[in-house]
């Protein structure tokens, strides 16, 4: 999930996932495969616990977790 090339596969213009971002794609794409049946922000506060490399809780809502899903 790291490489130039699953960055590529997700990319529809050159553009995308350029900035660096409080949720990464790679942080996004785990979260969104290990979502269970809590609320978002559970989910996300679970997610930082275990993940916490290089990411931070802050700034990252449940709205923020929608707008980059």
């Amino acid at each position: 999930m790291f490489s130039d090339g699953f960055f590529a596969c997700a990319r529809t213009a050159p553009t995308d996932f350029t900035r660096e971002r409080a949720l990464p794609l790679p942080a996004l794409v785990t979260l969104l495969l290990n979502l269970r049946k809590g609320t978002i922000q559970d989910e996300w506060d679970q997610f930082i616990d275990l993940f916490s490399e290089g990411l931070s809780s802050h700034g990252v809502s449940a709205s923020a977790f929608c707008q980059a899903r």
